[in-house]
């Protein structure tokens, strides 16, 4: 789903992709996409991966050339671990994500409920649980419409605000955030509200 959007995205800009490149999920095998997407010459580098894959590409693409002073490297929410703030290529790089926080009394009350820490996944399903409860409150026969569940107005969740397109993809509010050495800083606040400013 990341290259629709990416490409959508990119053509709303009035921007060009210079190179696009797959590869395995794995950290074999990332020599011959690195040296197409460093020969590219990009003023960006979008890597919609985490974890050890992340990692590694990162070092790998400086390595064969990418100037990480000029180069921006973006990503996306997979990039919200500690592990990423602690790679020095991925510093200055921007991602999209919940506030740092934004969970806060989420997972406190969890914690007091339950006696640990949430699931990863945990959030989401009681974001589902809470529209199912507010939903219900509706008019019978009007509650679980498509009107009501893709209410352009949207709804708040327990990292921030979100909404359903008709295709029932879902749109979150997030914000930008930059990789620094000490963590996470935001660069944009994730938007309180899906109405556009001034209204």
């Amino acid at each position: 789903h990341i290259v629709p959007a990416f490409r959508k995205d990119v053509e709303t800009a009035g921007a060009k992709i210079a190179d696009l490149e797959r590869f395995a999920p794995s950290t074999d095998g990332l020599e011959e996409p690195v040296k197409s997407v460093v020969a590219s010459n990009p003023d960006a580098v979008l890597i919609a991966q985490g974890g050890t894959l992340l990692r590694a590409l990162a070092p790998t693409l400086v390595a064969d050339g990418l100037d990480h002073d000029k180069v921006k490297l973006l990503g996306t929410g997979v990039w919200d671990e500690a592990s990423v703030a602690r790679e020095p290529m991925l510093e200055g790089g921007w991602f999209a994500a919940p506030e740092p926080d934004a969970d806060a009394a989420f997972i406190a009350k969890y914690k007091n409920t339950f006696a640990s820490s949430p699931p990863q996944l945990a959030a989401l399903a009681y974001d589902a649980v809470s529209l199912v409860a507010l939903l219900s409150a509706g008019k019978p026969y009007e509650r679980f419409t498509d009107t009501a569940l893709t209410d352009p107005n949207g709804f708040t969740g327990a990292d921030g605000i979100f909404r359903f397109s008709a295709d029932g993809t879902a749109e979150r509010g997030l914000a930008v955030l930059a990789v620094t050495p000490g963590g996470f800083s935001i660069v944009s606040p994730a938007p309180k509200t899906f109405q556009p400013s001034g209204s």
